[in-house]
């Protein structure tokens, strides 16, 4: 298993990286951080996410695990080692939240928080990965919206698998009532954009 992660270099991103890359050190947790040049756009930089998770499918053999750059890790992440293990048979993991009203496809209102996921490493998620990556690349809305959208057509051959809460806590917003929590999200984005920059 690989942590992954991008960052746009000279931003609060970059510092946010170092967090995170001190908390995956801290339980020896494998990584590859991939430094890259804004493009001066917020939804721009975000649609990048998939061409980085795309490339790191195909330059490792490892199971890739996406944690955004602002993200720390508190707890050992046992959930995600199961799925690495094959102890949990499944393609790709996330946490689920309830989804507000917008644009973003949804799963009977609910949606993918998507800062932290599995993807196990074969030809069909290369597959569905490319497929998200290339919404992006041609698109005009957030990754998170190309994320559902493809997984809403390919949910009847994609195994997906529903990280628990603990696995999203989300500053200064959300704790979903838990005290043991695994991921901690600090959101950066709604402090550097302000909190009406999503979909």
């Amino acid at each position: 298993m690989l942590v992954v992660t991008f960052y746009t270099k000279n931003t609060p991103y970059e510092d946010e990286a170092k967090k995170l890359e001190k908390s995956l050190v801290k339980f020896q947790l494998p990584y590859k951080f991939y430094p890259v040049e804004s493009k001066g756009d917020h939804v721009k930089n975000v649609q990048m996410k998939p061409i980085i998770i795309l490339q790191a499918l195909r330059e490792h053999e490892d199971n890739i695990v996406w944690m955004d750059s602002d993200n720390i890790v508190l707890d050992y992440p046992s959930k995600l080692y199961d799925l690495d293990a094959g102890r949990l048979l499944h393609d790709f993991a996330s946490v689920i939240v309830w989804g507000r009203p917008s644009r973003s496809p949804m799963i009977n209102n609910w949606k993918f928080a998507a800062n932290v996921m599995f993807f196990r490493n074969t030809p069909k998620i290369h597959g569905v990965v490319h497929e998200w990556a290339d919404g992006c690349r041609n698109g005009e809305w957030s990754d998170h919206y190309y994320l559902m959208k493809t997984l809403l057509k390919h949910k009847d051959n994609v195994d997906v698998y529903y990280l628990p809460m603990e696995y999203l806590r989300e500053v200064p917003f959300m704790s979903f009532g838990s005290s043991s929590h695994v991921i901690l999200h600090n959101t950066v984005s709604r402090n550097v954009f302000g909190r009406n920059w999503r979909i």
